[in-house]
C-alpha cells in the first residue's frame, strides 16, 4: 500500500535555486510576502547557499524556515523539484494548516529576484 502525504497551502517559486550558489549579502537579505493578508517579512543570514539537485537538498531551507519560526508565520518552506524543459529544484511555501486553505501572495523584498522569483505553481491543501 502506498503511503499518501498531505500537503497545505502552497506556492512553488520560479527560481532555479540549484543553477549556481546563492550569495545573500546587504544587497539581497530580505523576504517578505502576505498569508491571509497579514504581512511577513524575514531577513536571511549572509551567506553563501548551495542546492544539489541530484541529492535534492538546499542550504536555503534550514535559515529560512529558523527565520518564518522567528516572526511566528504560519508557513514554512521546502524543495521542490519542477521538470519543464529541464529539471530544477524551487523554493515552495506552505502553509502549517494541511486541511483549510490559505492565501500566500504579495512577495516583495530584495531577495525576491534571488530566491523566489514569481508564482509558478500554487496549491491547495491536497492529499496524494
Amino acid at each position: 500500500m502506498a503511503t499518501a502525504y498531505t500537503y497545505g497551502s502552497q506556492v512553488w517559486g520560479s527560481v532555479a535555486l540549484n543553477s549556481q550558489p546563492i550569495v545573500i549579502d546587504n544587497t539581497n537579505s530580505t523576504f517578505s510576502f502576505d498569508v491571509d493578508s497579514v504581512h511577513y517579512e524575514i531577513a536571511i543570514p549572509f551567506g553563501t547557499y548551495k542546492t544539489d539537485r541530484d541529492h535534492f537538498t538546499s542550504e536555503l531551507i534550514e535559515p529560512i524556515n529558523n527565520q518564518l519560526i522567528l516572526a511566528s508565520a504560519p508557513v514554512f518552506v521546502r524543495l521542490g523539484g519542477v521538470h519543464i524543459d529541464n529539471h530544477i529544484n524551487v523554493l515552495v511555501i506552505e502553509h502549517n494548516d494541511k486541511t483549510a486553505s490559505h492565501t500566500i501572495d504579495n512577495f516583495g523584498g530584495t531577495a525576491l529576484n534571488v530566491i523566489f522569483g514569481t508564482v509558478q505553481f500554487a496549491f491547495p491543501p491536497r492529499t496524494i
